[in-house]
Formats: structure tokens, sequence, C-alpha cells
């Protein structure tokens, strides 16, 4: 997703999700602007009032109101007010003590607010506006009516208590300035992820359009697969963990993708598969990766990583460690890890799980059975499973 020209924030997010961001941002500015205040009081009681002041308290005034009303508010109204706010403290300070002020991070402040709010084309009319500000100030400065900077600029700006309250002053308003940033990039991040989340899961849904398999079946294998990969991580094949837990996770749900293509006859048939069906069962490895592959090569926004972990799943996870498995019999590490480690979720919650032709084993009858398939699963995974079997069984029986 990108902020384009005629982008706007309410074009882009739900009104109840921009109303919380800006809640959070106008939170942070009322922290800041309760600690200018309380600091430019401090001042006035030592150096005595000076105008500066007065628009320091304007602004936090005005600041205090917005939170009051945010709520009843669109966003663009108070985006334009907080600039305008904003712009004033900035412009007033560099009048009246010219560069010896913090004016420039008040403008910038202003159109940090703004940039949350606005479109591109307003937000650069508004920092057309703050320059047309600088371009009058110039012709003050020129006619000796405006002073860059002050008969007593230079000893104000040598005095450590100046650089203390400009330090804190400029540290809160970067704080608020780019923890708006922040939030909107939180919320993108969020965005994103539940966006892939939502991929992988339909296009696992779509693969069981007519499998005898279920959507359990695809939770609770993304599941295992992320708990097998915490194992891993404390192993000698930690190394070999290229991708991450949450590639690995949406990557497996669409290990059965080929079977869309495979007739329901075959699918659905309650007893067992003649080997001329078996044969054409077995395509669906090749085809599924042949999907996903056609699914990157026309799609440059594809997740490319979790993607070619998926059309390695896809077309290996029913290889063997020893060999005689499909479609290309590899073996050893010539298989995927990717793919041996859905081998093993795989067969754990096929035999688990009841199907037309059998019952459902219990936990303890398919442990036995998997820990006799030395030549079908990598022996470090089947060394894992051995240890933590019984997080399988917690997963298969807490999974929806």
């Amino acid at each position: 997703m990108r902020l384009y020209p005629g982008a706007r924030l309410d074009n882009l997010v739900s009104d109840d999700l921009q109303r919380a961001i800006l809640k959070r941002v106008m939170a942070a500015m009322v922290v800041g602007a309760g600690l200018v205040m309380v600091l430019s009081f401090i001042r006035v009681t030592i150096e005595g009032f000076q105008p500066k002041f007065a628009a320091m308290w304007i602004v936090a005034i005005g600041i205090f109101l917005l939170w009051r009303v945010h709520a009843r508010w669109r966003p663009s109204r108070i985006g334009l007010v907080l600039y305008g706010l904003f712009t004033a403290m900035g412009s007033v300070a560099l009048l009246n003590t010219g560069i010896a002020s913090i004016g420039a991070i008040f403008l910038f402040i202003a159109l940090a607010m703004a940039s949350i709010v606005f479109d591109l084309t307003r937000l650069i009319a508004l920092v057309l506006f703050q320059l047309g500000l600088f371009a009058i100030s110039i012709v003050l400065i020129n006619a000796d009516i405006v002073a860059p900077l002050p008969a007593n600029g230079a000893p104000y700006l040598l005095q450590p208590k100046t650089w203390a309250f400009h330090g804190v002053v400029i540290a809160v308003g970067g704080m608020v300035s780019f923890y708006g940033t922040s939030v909107l990039g939180e919320w993108y991040r969020n965005s994103l992820e539940q966006a892939r989340k939502k991929f992988f899961d339909g296009v696992a849904v779509m693969s069981l359009a007519h499998d005898t398999e279920t959507g359990q079946h695809i939770d609770r294998v993304s599941l295992y697969a992320a708990e097998v990969y915490r194992w891993l991580a404390g192993t000698e094949r930690a190394r070999e963990l290229t991708f991450s837990v949450d590639e690995l996770a949406n990557a497996v749900k669409l290990h059965d993708l080929g079977k869309i293509s495979i007739s329901d006859g075959i699918l659905k048939k309650p007893g067992k598969l003649t080997a001329a069906e078996f044969e054409k069962m077995k395509k669906h490895t090749v085809l599924g990766a042949q999907i996903i592959t056609t699914m990157m090569e026309r799609s440059e926004g594809m997740d490319r990583p979790t993607m070619s972990l998926a059309r390695d799943i896809a077309r290996s996870h029913h290889e063997n460690w020893q060999g005689g498995g499909y479609p290309d019999g590899l073996e050893g590490e010539q298989i995927p890890l990717a793919a041996r480690i859905m081998s093993l979720c795989d067969v754990y919650d096929a035999l688990r799980s009841a199907r037309t032709y059998k019952p459902g084993w219990s936990h303890e009858a398919t442990v036995e059975e998997m820990l006799g398939m030395e030549n079908k699963f990598d022996p470090v995974l089947l060394a894992g499973f051995r240890q933590y079997n019984d997080r399988f069984e917690a997963l298969y029986a807490e999974a929806p």
C-alpha cells in the first residue's frame, strides 16, 4: 500500500481505526504540551514574561482544547488546526528572537502533524505557505523591522538554561512528530500482516474446495510447523532456518493446493485408491508447485519468500528421508527443510484425524507409529518429536 498523491488517511483506514490513531497521537501531544507549559512558567518566574511564552501557552491550551473535541471533529480539521497553531508558534518565535529561537522546530512539527491527515498536494501547499512566511521574514529583516539576531541573542544562546530548555522542547517536538509516524507505521505493519494471513488462509480454503480435508487440518499443521521451528532453533539445524516462523506457518497452508486439480472421484473415494488413481493423486504435489509458481510470476507484489517456501513444501512434502517418496524421489538433505517439517506435521494430523475411510487414531498410537518411521522423517525432527510430541497433542486439542 502506498501513500500516493491524492491519497488521504481517511481513504485508507476505517473511521474507527482512524480515530484510534488520532487519539494516540493527541495523547502524546497533551503530555508534551503540559511539559512545555510547566517549563515555560518556570522560565517566566526566572526571566520575566516574554511574548514567546504567551505563544507557547496559546499552543498548549489549543492542544488541550483539541483533546476535548477530537472525538467529534474530522481528522482533517484537527490536522489543520494543529498546523495553524504550530506554524503560528514558530513564526512568532522566529520574529521575536530570530535564529536564537526554536521556531524552526515548531514549523517542522506543524508539517509533521499535517502529513498525517493531508494528501501530498495539500501538504506541498502548506510547505509553500511556510516558505512564504520565511520570505516575509527576509523582507522584514531587509527593512530593519526584524533583527535576525536580537541584541541579547548571543548571550542568550550561551546560557546553559537556554540549551536545556531548547533541548527539552526539541525532544518533546520530535517525540510527538515521530510518534505519529510510528503509530501509522504500526498500523501499516499490522494491516500488512493481516492481509498476508488472509491471503494464505483464503488460498488454503480454496484448495479444500472438493477435498475431504478440513480447514481445521490447515490450521493445525500451521501450528505444528511453528512448534517444530522453535525446536529446531535450539539444534544443529538452526543454521538451516533461512526463513521466519511466520513465513513457515503461512507457507504450509498451501501444501495441498494442487489437490484443486484432482477429481472428486479420487479425492472423495471412501476406499483404497487403485494404483492408477494413486498415480493421479501424487500429481497434486507437482500441480501445487506449478500453481504457486504461476502466482509468483503474475504478481510483482507477491510475498516471494513465503511463496517460494510454499512451492518447496507443496512439491516435496511427500518425499522420504531415506528415499522412495514422490514426486522426485529425493532423500536426506536434498529435501527442502520446510518440506521435511511439513511431512512430520502432515502425517501426525492425518493419523489423528477421522476420514471417510478410517477412524482417527489416539495420540499414543500415532506417536508409536511415527517413531517407527525412520525411513520417512528427518532424524533430527524425529528426535524432537520424540521429546516434544506432547505439544502436538495439546495443539490438536486446542485448535478450533
